[in-house]
């Protein structure tokens, strides 16, 4: 393989980026390291000689080979795809929020529907030679939700490209992936402090659901919201058991929980966020035991889903021909929504 062939360039680029940033990709092309050597200016000019070759002729300026590089739908998505790669790494540092959160792949924007369904009755002693009774699923109102889209279009001048500092560019797109992340953990934050009515029009939180105390965080009331945990009422009154997992907490509790935690040996793993209330706390079951919070995730396939998937992309923008440069548009489709209200104590002042 050489690399002053543009075809063998072009397929070894993508690894080529992601080893400029500092990252060693999975079995990466045998020139990537190579190429990884090169500037940028340079990676655009093996993509304009991609053009060159296909269209079969040479612009009378050298200078233009860049430019046609940078033109390329594929030079922009194998950019894109790199950066993506720099601002997921990021936004998966940044989101405390994910273990709280069941993952739901949904295949386009339009609203999801989430009824509350529960078997009428639960398993029953069957003797020997008896009879199996039967009952139906009971399903309450549902709540709707939809996946949002939050952007943005990044121009990368030529004087910029041609400079090299990758270090910048990086940065960049990098600080999209924290904004990715807190954007998500606002969402999802605001939507258990707003107490919204769930399914059966009753709010999340309700002294008479056995779901809310007004005591500050301290061992004692950690105990009591621990019991509480283990005896919500499910449909027909029987415990919903559930074993306490997360403890989420307000940033001037943070220490608090922390050592609260160590000091009894909980097992919690503390969860902060800007975005709750000072003196709020909440005490949470595992999202695969008993789900309170939902994540939706864009997956128009059919594969398996990945719980701690980014929901940023990057992408060329629509073209500007008054722009020098390459545009490139970061996009993260992001929709959190409160489904169920068991797995769930609400602690602190109201």
């Amino acid at each position: 393989m050489n690399i002053a062939n543009p075809r063998e360039a072009m397929a070894a680029m993508a690894d080529a980026v992601l080893m400029k940033a500092g990252i060693c990709p999975d079995n990466p092309h045998p020139l990537a390291e190579q190429l990884a050597d090169r500037t940028f200016a340079q990676l655009a000019e093996y993509a304009g000689e991609m053009t060159i070759i296909e269209q079969g002729r040479r612009p009378s300026s050298e200078r233009a080979v860049m430019g046609l590089g940078l033109s390329r739908s594929d030079f922009g998505m194998i950019l894109g795809g790199s950066f993506r790669h720099l601002a997921s790494r990021r936004y998966s540092e940044f989101a405390d929020h994910l273990p709280l959160c069941a993952p739901l792949p949904v295949r386009d924007f339009d609203p999801v529907e989430f009824p509350d369904v529960m078997a009428e009755q639960d398993l029953e002693l069957i003797g020997e030679g008896g009879e199996y009774t039967s009952s139906s699923l009971v399903s309450y109102g549902p709540v709707s939700s939809r996946l949002q889209t939050y952007g943005h279009v990044i121009n990368i001048s030529r004087h910029l490209i041609v400079s090299d500092d990758i270090q910048l560019v990086n940065n960049l797109f990098a600080q999209f992936g924290s904004s990715a992340a807190r954007v998500e953990n606002r969402l999802v934050f605001e939507s258990l402090e707003a107490n919204p009515n769930m399914q059966d029009s009753a709010p999340l939180f309700h002294a008479d659901l056995g779901n809310i105390t007004i005591d500050p965080l301290t061992a004692a009331s950690l105990a009591s919201a621990t019991g509480m945990l283990r005896r919500q009422p499910l449909l027909r009154g029987e415990p919903a058991n559930n074993k306490a997992r997360f403890l989420v907490v307000s940033p001037d509790l943070e220490i608090i929980a922390k050592g609260l935690n160590k000091d009894h040996d909980a097992g919690l793993e503390i969860v902060a966020s800007p975005y709750i209330k000072d003196g709020r706390w909440y005490l949470m079951a595992d999202p695969e035991v008993s789900p309170v919070i939902h994540r939706m995730i864009l997956q128009p396939g059919s594969s398996a889903v990945d719980r701690n998937r980014s929901p940023i992309d990057v992408e060329p923008a629509p073209k500007d021909i008054s722009y020098d440069g390459l545009r490139l548009k970061v996009r993260a489709d992001i929709g959190p929504v409160v489904t169920g209200r068991i797995g769930i104590v609400r602690g602190g002042e109201a």
